[in-house]
């Protein structure tokens, strides 16, 4: 029995390609899992932003018919 180069070879780059192909479909799996996750902290801040201006925009106007009663 001979040992056979080009197989070998053609063993080798094929075990190094998928073995690439890996480690870059996880990595990808990974950035769209964090991507995801800083989308929905992103989201979640500016809803809560946004309540935080409606809280204070009810206030102020609450404010002014306040006043506005005081002066009538």
């Amino acid at each position: 029995m001979k040992f056979d180069l080009g197989f070998a070879g053609f063993a080798l780059s094929f075990i190094v390609a998928t073995s690439g192909w890996f480690f870059r479909w996880s990595d990808k799996q990974k950035f769209e899992k964090q991507q995801a996750s800083f989308e929905r902290q992103q989201a979640i801040q500016e809803a809560k932003a946004a309540s935080a201006q409606a809280v204070n925009d009810e206030r102020n106007f609450k404010h002014l018919l306040g006043n506005q009663k005081q002066i009538s």
